[in-house]
Formats: C-alpha cells, sequence, structure tokens
C-alpha cells in the first residue's frame, strides 16, 4: 500500500493538460495549475505535519536548489508555442503513465552514500523547480524518487516531505509567473480553492488508499489526457 502513496501529489499533472485541452495559452495554464499545486502542497502539508512524516532537513535543502529553476520555467513557459508545449506534456505524461505501471516497489528507510549525493540532489530539485514552473505540475512526481533513492526516507515520509517541498517551490512558480503577466487570477483562485479542498482529504485517505486500484485509475486518466495532448499537438503543427 505505501508504495503507492507517491500517488497523491500529483494535482497539476492533471490539472495542465485540462486546461491546454481548454485552450489556455501554454504560460496562463502552468501558471493556473500551480495555483492548483500551492493549494493542494498547502492543505496536505498541515495534514502531513500534524502526522509528523515531514523531514524539515530535506524540506529546506531541496527548495532552496529548486526555486532558482522556477524563474527559468515561468521564462520558458512563456516563449513555447502551443503545439511544441503540448507534445512535450504528452511525452511527460506518457513517461509518468509507464513508471506507474512498470516500475518496482521501492520503500526507501536506508541510508545512501555521502559522496556527491548532495550535488546530486540539488540538480535534481533544480531540474525538479524548472519542469514544476515550466509545466505547472508542482514537481512531486521527481521528489519522491528523489526523496526515496537518495535521501534515504520511508515512502510516507517521501511523500509528505515531497508535498511539503511544493508549497515554497509553487509559491515560487507562481510569483515567478506573476511577475510575468500570465495568469488569470480569478480562474486560478477558484481552482486553488478545489485543490486545497482535495489536498486535505487527500492526505488524510492516502493511509488507506487501494494499492492496485489507485494507481490504475490515475495511470489510465493520464494516458487519456496524454493521446488528447498528443493529438492535438499534430493537427495544430
Amino acid at each position: 500500500m505505501e508504495a503507492d502513496l507517491w500517488l497523491v501529489p500529483l494535482g497539476g499533472l492533471i490539472a495542465t493538460p485540462v486546461l491546454v485541452s481548454s485552450g489556455f495559452a501554454p504560460a496562463a495554464a502552468a501558471a493556473a495549475s500551480l495555483f492548483v499545486s500551492l493549494g493542494n502542497a498547502a492543505a496536505s502539508t498541515v495534514s502531513y505535519w500534524r502526522q509528523r512524516r515531514v523531514r524539515t532537513s530535506a524540506l529546506v535543502r531541496l527548495a532552496a536548489a529548486a526555486v532558482p529553476g522556477t524563474v527559468l520555467g515561468a521564462l520558458a513557459s512563456g516563449a513555447v508555442m502551443p503545439a511544441a508545449f503540448k507534445a512535450l506534456l504528452a511525452v511527460l505524461l506518457a513517461a509518468c503513465v509507464i513508471h506507474m505501471l512498470v516500475r518496482r516497489r521501492a520503500t526507501g528507510g536506508a541510508a545512501r552514500p555521502a559522496t556527491g549525493m548532495a550535488l546530486l540532489a540539488a540538480a535534481a530539485s533544480f531540474f525538479a523547480g524548472v519542469l514544476s514552473s515550466f509545466f505547472g505540475i508542482g514537481g512531486g512526481i521527481i521528489y519522491v524518487p528523489l526523496l526515496l533513492g537518495i535521501m534515504g526516507l520511508t515512502m510516507r515520509e517521501s511523500v509528505a516531505t515531497s508535498q511539503a517541498i511544493l508549497v515554497p517551490v509553487s509559491l515560487a512558480g507562481v510569483l515567478s509567473h506573476a511577475t510575468l503577466g500570465h495568469p488569470d487570477y480569478w480562474q486560478a483562485l477558484l481552482l486553488m480553492s478545489g485543490a486545497m479542498a482535495g489536498g486535505y482529504a487527500g492526505a488524510r485517505l492516502s493511509a488507506r488508499a487501494q494499492e492496485g486500484r489507485l494507481r490504475v485509475l490515475v495511470a489510465a486518466v493520464m494516458g487519456v489526457a496524454a493521446a488528447k495532448l498528443a493529438a492535438d499537438s499534430v493537427a495544430e503543427a
């Protein structure tokens, strides 16, 4: 069961495809989706913090490395063509679907060698910050494996800490997009209010989530979204 708790922080990966398919420009979709990620992460972090599952040292180190990347991601999202953005997002979603369906279980909890690992974790977190702000996905899809494989946290700690990391990272992305004039604030705030309710409920339900069903359901939704985005990208090219 715990191996599938990393599915909790996928709000942005669902929101962005819906928004771009609804006609939002790439930068506007990424900005609005980051509001979703911020609301979801903030609400779920409150619950996780009360459960004492957040590891503060990992939170501070990885968030500090990711925040500069959010500026680069916001700038890039404003320059990319819609067809290219949809194609790149379709590839990302397809990769996530494959990862969900074929990956092995990981439990974490074992310390990793210190040499070079801190630098690797910082580089991966910076890259997650770029992806977060470019696609509006938050970055949890990168942080959970990173916290498990490099930082040595358990699955339950990794999910909780990844959501806590997404609070400053998503906030930095929102501010970067706002500085560039990308968000539609009314739509973004409506999405954020729903995400906050869903994030708090999701964190509480994650402890008793059905293992196989949740993975297949999310993979199916993301697979359909990837196919739709790929078709739209070809049609617009």
